[in-house]
């Protein structure tokens, strides 16, 4: 399983906002571990660890 999400990769989870935007905002809020993404166009990936406990379930069931 994955370690790091990008923000287009949690948009929808449940216990998540359902825009970028204001992931980014609760990420701050919340001193979510995070990397600079490699790639194009920068931005971040953020830490399993960091999301919420419904968050990171629904990940474990979308990559099962």
């Amino acid at each position: 399983m994955k370690e790091w999400y990008t923000v287009a990769e949690l948009v929808g989870l449940p216990g998540l906002p359902s825009s970028d935007r204001r992931i980014r905002d609760r990420a701050q809020k919340y001193a979510w571990s995070a990397r600079p993404r490699s790639g194009k166009g920068g931005g971040l990936e953020y830490h399993l660890s960091s999301l919420p406990d419904d968050a990171q379930a629904a990940l474990a069931r979308r990559e099962a």
